[in-house]
């Protein structure tokens, strides 16, 4: 069920306001985020690509809250690309692991206390689960939480390189961080990646291409998603573009009108971070 509906996150988490994006959300449920329902399984790795501000992060840490609260996983390592956005992101998790209510259902996911159990980076709940950030550059090798458990629920959220700053050897390199250390750190991992591009074909475009059933636009053609087993998941900001079915992703935060007209405001601007597909432009 949609939080708030009796899914026993607590009904103040942070998309509770279900009528306003009823259509988003569903979309996200029905479709791109399966994972609630088969994150138990072994190995299950997705790619999340929406728009900028379109609630992907709330989405994750609803989805992981939701499998440390009820025991599936047991420790959470969140990567961004830089060590300043990794603190952003584990100071989201924290926000939402402080509810009142959450913590009325799940008194498990509350603090531990004692050297160690929350730093900047890190924290360890009464139940054990723990939860780690990283940016890219920082090592991961050897990670483990209570008990010596490996990484087994790993979000990469926002983990490349920001437009204008992003190329094809950065690319290489975090791919490389994916395939050499990320991965092999458990093979029963559950693993999302969740963006919007920042470069024609960076690793989170190569998953709009995938999920477009077209190669990657860069030499290396995209072809780790296939490879890895990656399933794409991609939603622009205006669905069904040039149909008589043309409409909002999420129209109570972005009109139709006023989404065409930004786009043709700025097209190329648009195509990165709106369409989530800069080959586009």
């Amino acid at each position: 069920s949609l939080p708030g509906n009796g899914n026993g996150l607590g009904n103040d988490h942070p998309d509770n306001d279900v009528e306003s994006q009823r259509d988003f959300w569903i979309e996200q449920r029905d479709d791109a985020l399966s994972h609630v329902k088969t994150i138990l399984a072994s190995e299950h790795r997705d790619i999340v690509i929406g728009p900028r501000d379109g609630a992907k992060s709330l989405s994750w840490i609803r989805d992981g809250l939701w499998a440390l609260a009820h025991g599936h996983r047991s420790f959470l390592l969140v990567f961004s690309y830089t060590r300043d956005q990794a603190l952003i992101q584990l100071g989201e998790v924290r926000a939402a692991m402080d509810s009142p209510l959450l913590l009325a259902d799940f008194p498990g996911l509350a603090p531990r206390r004692g050297h160690g159990a929350r730093n900047t980076l890190s924290y360890v709940t009464v139940s054990g689960a723990s939860i780690m950030a990283r940016g890219q550059r920082e090592t991961v090798l050897g990670a483990r939480g209570l008990g010596a458990i490996r990484p087994d629920l790993t979000i990469w959220d926002d983990g490349e390189a920001e437009e204008g700053k992003h190329n094809a050897r950065i690319k290489a390199a975090l791919l490389t961080k994916l395939t050499s250390t990320i991965l092999p750190m458990n093979a029963d991992m559950a693993v999302l990646m969740v963006g919007t591009p920042t470069m024609a074909g960076s690793l989170i475009h190569d998953g709009v291409r995938a999920a477009q059933h077209r190669p990657g636009v860069l030499p290396d053609r995209g072809q780790w998603v296939t490879r890895l087993r990656f399933r794409p998941h991609y939603w622009p900001a205006i669905l069904h573009e040039g149909t008589p079915d043309m409409r909002s992703l999420w129209p109570e935060k972005w009109s139709l009108r006023r989404l065409l007209r930004d786009q043709a405001a700025d097209p190329d601007g648009f195509a990165m971070n709106m369409m989530c597909d800069p080959s586009l432009q």
